[in-house]
């Protein structure tokens, strides 16, 4: 990052995103991007794909239904999907399309299917004018579990027949995009109908967690205010964890009238420890862009005891390599997985000891430290 090639010419518009195949197959770096065709630098195109890295793109091409305000996809096995807004008022599409990822032929578009989200998608919300509620995102399950290959969709949206501005909507496919549940799930877990759950945002973590950010007015009813807001799903978004409040509130309208809106969207990145995020606020008197690591709180059932053992376990995150700093020169350690599985067992008979889990993927893991006299400590490892 320290110097910079003059770039390539990719075309563009507004709205852009940008993914990037890493599925290990025929179109490993492919890079897809697509934008709105209202806004674009090769009209009537609004579509492109690099096949070499980045170092040229082909020429701007349409998506199925004039798709627009949609992210983008990769699944395993290389198939390219892209979420977006149809023309016709209140469709939320997905295209799908098996042949992109080969650099010998054009995209084409395998199907393209309806996805019910139970609204509409938000233009020039209370909250956010001359701007959207939020993108429309999609992500796929790349795990080894039960739901590999689920695709997902999440958007912030204004129902049907409601006066609610937005709530946090998801639904999701088992087969691979053609078909969707008929009934959508709400993420949000406020009873009110009147707060606006808006710049809605969701990543898949390698291991299958479904994490989902938001913006949300719960805490000032009546007021744009606004706080960034947490939610996850292990079980294939059928269940929500309780929504957490992660940020104080702000008001999104600091900065006007230089610019009345705070953008269209967040990006975020989840791996098996926690999730990438990038966001915006007005924390600091104006419109600044943030990162925040967030790290879910899963339910292990190991509970989080402490006995006045006296110990430091650093660095944390970590690589691989624990130092064990202790008060008690005897004691036992014991580290477990999220689900319970013991990974390691051994006895300490010195202040300081070092523990390798380098062999071990990256996540969340409980240190659990036993002294002589049976007192316990249990503390939160992240692996990197």
């Amino acid at each position: 990052g320290a110097t910079w090639d003059e770039g390539t010419y990719a075309y563009g518009g507004d709205k852009q995103w940008m993914t990037i195949d890493r599925s290990g197959g025929m179109g490993e770096g492919n890079i897809y991007s697509s934008w709105t065709s209202y806004y674009s630098h090769c009209p009537p195109g609004f579509f492109t794909r690099s096949t070499d890295g980045g170092s040229s793109f082909d020429t701007c091409s349409i998506l199925p239904e004039d798709l627009y305000w949609g992210t983008q996809a990769v699944g395993i096995n290389g198939e390219l999907y892209v979420s977006g807004k149809s023309i016709v008022p209140g469709r939320i599409l997905v295209a799908k399309s098996v042949d992109a990822q080969n650099p010998a032929r054009s995209t084409t578009w395998t199907s393209v299917s309806t996805v019910e989200l139970g609204g509409y998608i938000v233009y020039r919300p209370d909250v956010n004018p001359e701007g959207i509620a939020g993108q429309i995102s999609i992500d796929v399950d790349r795990s080894n579990g039960p739901g590999q290959h689920n695709v997902y969709v999440l958007a912030s949206i204004e129902p049907f027949m409601s006066s609610d501005q937005a709530d946090v909507m998801f639904n999701k496919s088992s087969d691979g995009g053609m078909h969707w549940n008929t009934t959508p799930t709400k993420v949000n877990d406020d009873a009110s109908s009147t707060n606006t759950q808006w710049f809605a945002t969701m990543s898949v973590a390698p291991n299958g967690r479904i994490d989902v950010i938001w913006l949300d007015t719960r805490d000032h009813p009546g007021s744009d205010s606004s706080a960034l807001y947490y939610s996850y799903s292990i079980d294939e978004g059928t269940t929500w964890s309780p929504n957490e409040k992660l940020s104080d509130s702000f008001n999104p309208h600091k900065g006007y009238p230089r610019q009345d809106k705070m953008g269209d969207y967040f990006d975020m990145i989840s791996n098996n420890a926690g999730v990438h995020l990038a966001w915006a606020n007005t924390l600091n008197g104006e419109q600044d862009v943030y990162y925040s690591f967030i790290t879910p709180p899963i339910t292990t059932g190991i509970e989080d005891i402490s006995e006045n053992i006296n110990i430091s376990v650093y660095p944390n995150p970590t690589s691989g390599l624990l130092e064990i700093d202790a008060a008690d020169k005897r004691i036992r350690i014991e580290i477990f997985m999220t689900d319970g599985k013991k990974i390691l067992s051994t006895s300490v008979f010195d202040t300081r000891h070092v523990i390798d889990i380098s062999s071990q993927p990256a996540g969340v893991y409980f240190l659990k430290a036993i002294g002589k006299d049976r007192r316990e400590v249990v503390k939160k490892i992240v692996k990197l």
